[in-house]
């Protein structure tokens, strides 16, 4: 069960959650200013959001179950599923001030998980070993990235996504005070859906960038199919440690593979008098 009690005392100005803050004996002259008004047909809001309080309340059953199975002394089967949630964050739930109370958009939706994990362990002697896949189903994935151009993080619910991975790992161990340790990683993703972009402008008409022709049309972010971005594809490295006396001492290595900077998995453009210029690739090294 998870409760929000949130107070905001300012005008929210934008769906992103912008404020101006008022002193109390501007505030009737500011509303009168800057008229609110919704529209149901096309949830669009004009005007700004009035100071006000609201109780957010989410609750869901979680069950999880798993075994592990011997098959010998030295080798072992587990499996795990899980169910989880995570609501949204506290950020979030003011930027949904925006919109009037009984709207979908003045509740943003919680992500939940069915999460599925399997392998195997291996342990005898001075070798363990550990080789695990895992499937996670995420309804109403809520994503973060920061955009340098609005200079704060932007929150977003890519809907339905699938994430799988493979995790191994090896240590070997020759004498006591001494350790080897290697791992590795693989990870996958699908986005199901396109996303709501907004409306077409002039701008992107001229260069027809998300397909637009109209301004004014509604645009789709293209992420159907797409591998969710900021998570890298693949991580291996290696530990060897030993142990002098009182001291352990350490060294290691990770290398991290490319993540893809957006959910489009496309590079960064931006437009400049009408002609557009790609400022980044689509992937981090």
């Amino acid at each position: 069960f998870f409760e929000r009690d949130l107070d905001q005392r300012c005008f929210t100005t934008s769906a992103s959650g912008f404020v101006d803050c008022i002193a109390s004996s501007q505030i009737a002259a500011y509303a009168a200013a800057n008229a609110y008004s919704y529209n149901a047909s096309t949830n669009k809001v004009t005007g700004f959001a009035a100071p006000q309080s609201r109780i957010y309340k989410y609750d869901k059953v979680l069950p999880t179950a798993g075994f592990t199975y011997a098959v010998t002394n030295s080798t072992k089967l587990f499996f795990n599923y899980s169910k989880n949630l995570s609501v949204p964050g506290t950020e979030n739930l003011y930027s949904a001030f925006y919109y009037p109370i009984g709207t979908a958009s003045a509740r943003p939706k919680p992500e939940t998980t069915d999460s599925f994990d399997f392998g195997a362990s291996y342990r005898k002697g001075r070798l363990s070993a550990q080789l695990a896949g895992w499937y996670t189903l995420y309804k109403n994935r809520i994503a973060s990235a920061y955009d340098p151009e609005l200079d704060q993080v932007i929150t977003r619910n890519l809907g339905e996504v699938d994430k799988w991975g493979i995790d191994g790992s090896v240590a070997y161990q020759p004498i006591q005070n001494l350790q080897f340790y290697v791992f590795g990683s693989y990870l996958s993703s699908k986005i199901k859906d396109n996303l709501a972009g907004g409306n077409c402008t002039a701008s992107f008409v001229t260069t027809g960038q998300y397909g637009c022709t109209v301004a004014g049309n509604p645009y789709d972010i293209l992420t159907a199919g797409k591998r969710e971005s900021g998570a890298p594809v693949y991580t291996y490295g290696a530990r060897i440690q030993g142990t002098l006396g009182p001291v352990d001492l350490g060294v290691q290595f990770k290398r991290t593979g490319k993540r893809y900077v957006n959910d489009e998995n496309l590079t960064v453009q931006q437009i400049s008098s009408g002609t557009i210029y790609t400022v980044y690739s689509a992937a981090a090294p």
